[in-house]
């Protein structure tokens, strides 16, 4: 700065020996360089200022970051917890995995080709005898059943048998005729008697037993959302509304009540117990109660499978479940989750509280009609056949459709279930 005030001092002496005319112009640089060093020293200052500032946000950000940390640091805990109790769990090991078997060799090295192995017998063929057989009779044509050679005709000596399985669906409809027949005298009341009303499972509608049982087992054997088999059934030209599927759901709901009572009143006097538990969602809103979360529990015995959709995930579920006198450790039981799982990833939950508790009923029912080796679709439709001839409402008396009196039933091997009682039936 010295240097610049000495320069301009020269500058100004030396502009009074200049002309007159260079004087102004001088004057007009001297003002421009005072100027330039006032805005050198205000940059010099403002820098300053800048680096303090600097300083102090550097300070002020290390205790975030330290907050930032223990924040992040219970939030991964946090995930893994999450992941290990509800994320994808499987008990297979990877086929390279030599943890358990460190001194055997590598036969990873060579991996077995698939398909049959040649040192092993194949399977057999499955025998379908027991299926209805239409016989169809296949013959030369007329100008082929002669000799090529003398022009002699053909004879009979038997036939080649094969056999092909064939799967054909179709829609009918069901046309009922109910006969009139006039009375030839003339007593009081109606002179004409009609043929009796074919039972129907719903009074008012039009939807045979075979539709219901084809929608039951679709939506909660095979876990296919309802809108898919409708999309099949109309390439087949039925165009059946989900407004007369929601009701006949609905109305299942209380006709199936009566089996799965049985059900949960035979798992409470098994001695062999597994449980487990899972989510579901209930797209309904309640009370006291944050979200559509629900807690569908799995509760199996010796010989029956009971599903249980509750709100709350506490002690009081499976208290609730067992008699007062139970003891016991229970054993987890994966292996009951897979048709739920597809259920919940095809169709998201249950859209009303009642479908909720279908979805419980109808899992138990089909899982406690598996272990005991009985057609589902057989039993659904008996039983649904027996709910229609009862006016639309579950039979008086339920003993024949419980899973344990069964004359089809294969029992299970026991591990410790009580013995066989019999259902009041009022």
């Amino acid at each position: 700065m010295e240097d610049l005030a000495l320069q301009t001092s020269k500058e100004v002496n030396r502009s009074a020996s200049e002309p007159p005319w260079l004087a102004q112009p001088c004057q007009g640089v001297a003002e421009w360089r005072t100027d330039v060093a006032r805005l050198q020293r205000e940059n010099l200052r403002l820098r300053h200022q800048a680096g303090c500032w600097r300083g102090m946000q550097a300070a002020a950000e290390q205790p975030i970051a330290a907050l930032e940390y223990e924040v992040a640091q219970p939030r991964g805990e946090d995930r893994e917890l999450q992941a290990e109790l509800f994320g994808r769990q499987s008990e297979s090991s990877s086929p390279t995995d030599r943890s358990h078997h460190p001194d055997e060799p590598d036969a990873a090295a060579r991996p077995r080709p698939r398909g049959q192995r040649h040192d092993r017998p194949g399977p057999k063929r499955r025998d379908y005898r027991h299926r209805p057989a239409r016989e169809e009779l296949q013959q030369q044509p007329p100008t082929q059943r002669i000799c090529p050679t003398r022009g002699r005709p053909l004879t009979i000596c038997g036939a080649e048998v094969s056999e092909q399985v064939e799967i054909e669906t179709h829609v009918d409809r069901r046309v009922i005729l109910r006969r009139r027949y006039p009375r030839a005298c003339r007593p009081p009341g109606p002179r004409t008697v009609t043929a009796p009303v074919v039972p129907k499972l719903i009074p008012e509608g039009r939807s045979g037993v075979s539709v219901r049982v084809g929608i039951l087992l679709d939506k909660f054997a095979a876990q296919r959302p309802t809108e898919r088999r409708l999309q099949s059934w109309r390439r087949l030209g039925l165009d059946l509304s989900a407004g007369t599927v929601a009701a006949g759901l609905h109305r299942s709901e209380s006709l199936l009540r009566g089996p799965y009572d049985a059900l949960v009143a035979r798992d409470r006097q098994s001695a062999y117990h597994q449980a487990d538990e899972t989510r579901w969602l209930v797209f309904v809103t309640k009370d006291g109660k944050i979200g559509h979360g629900r807690w569908l529990r799995v509760f199996g015995g010796a010989d029956t499978v009971v599903y249980v959709l509750d709100p709350s995930r506490s002690h009081t579920v499976p208290e609730a479940h067992f008699p007062d006198d139970a003891r016991g450790v229970l054993n987890a039981m994966e292996r009951r989750w897979r048709p739920p799982a597809l259920g919940r990833e095809n169709d998201d939950g249950s859209g009303s509280e009642w479908s909720g508790r279908l979805a419980a009923m109808l899992l138990a029912l089909l899982a406690t009609l598996d272990v005991w080796g009985i057609n589902s679709r057989s039993w659904l439709s008996e039983y649904l056949g027996a709910c229609a001839s009862a006016g639309g409402r579950a039979p008086a008396d339920l003993n024949p459709f419980v899973p344990w009196n069964r004359p089809e039933a294969k029992r299970p091997e026991p591990k410790g279930t009580a013995a066989p009682q019999e259902l009041d039936s009022r």
